[in-house]
């Protein structure tokens, strides 16, 4: 969970079949989410911010609860708030809306959204990928993805020749700054398997991720 100090900025949301601290606005952006006051655990309501920011997103305990020291009326003694919210229940495989991961938020990555950018800037980096595909041609006649085998070509047909993704094994936030991809630097994964090195708590390995799918595939 994230270290924050506890405000009525954030709240803890449900979010990945866990409790995870999060800003209100974030709670706000996405109104199916289950959330509740990150140090009391008891129900709130996600208020917006007022207009010319007269009044910042922030939280208010609905029923209040005087033994919390994010609402107004605190007494001087954390207690649990007596209506505890908690995780939603699931029934069989069926995903909640809580769930249900917004693939396209950058921001939900562990890298931030500007180290983000800055991995696949260097992932995008034309001449080393294709050093790196061609490299792996030479050796397999392929551009099978390294972590669940998956070829574009195979499966697609012409328009998938030629076409797999590159990682970058090193985190962004290792990097010195100065240092030049080379192709030993770079992983040759499909684009489900790329999404998913990048959703861990920390960027995940090749290996860690090959281990999470072969246990899923034994």
């Amino acid at each position: 969970m994230v270290a924050v100090t506890p405000s009525n900025s954030y709240c803890e949301a449900w979010i990945n079949r866990r409790w995870t601290v999060v800003p209100i606005q974030t709670g706000i952006n996405r109104p199916g989410l289950t959330v509740r006051c990150m140090e009391c655990h008891g129900p709130i309501v996600l208020m917006r911010a007022g207009r010319n920011n007269t009044t910042r997103a922030h939280a208010e305990h609905r029923p209040g609860h005087s033994g919390c020291s994010i609402g107004h009326y605190f007494d001087g003694i954390r207690t649990p708030h007596p209506l505890q919210v908690e995780a939603p229940s699931n029934s069989g495989a069926i995903l909640t809306e809580d769930e249900i991961a917004i693939e396209d938020d950058e921001s939900a990555f562990p890298e931030g959204k500007e180290k983000f950018r800055q991995h696949r800037y260097l992932e995008r980096d034309g001449k080393i990928v294709r050093r790196a595909k061609a490299r792996r041609l030479a050796e397999t006649g392929k551009l099978k993805c390294e972590i669940c085998k998956f070829d574009f070509n195979a499966s697609y047909g012409e328009i998938g020749h030629g076409f797999i993704e590159a990682h970058h094994k090193t985190p962004v936030s290792q990097l010195a700054g100065t240092k030049k991809t080379n192709v030993e630097d770079l992983a040759l994964v499909c684009s489900n398997c790329h999404r998913m090195l990048h959703r861990g708590d920390t960027v995940l390995s090749i290996e860690q991720l090959k281990a999470k799918y072969d246990e899923n595939h034994a």
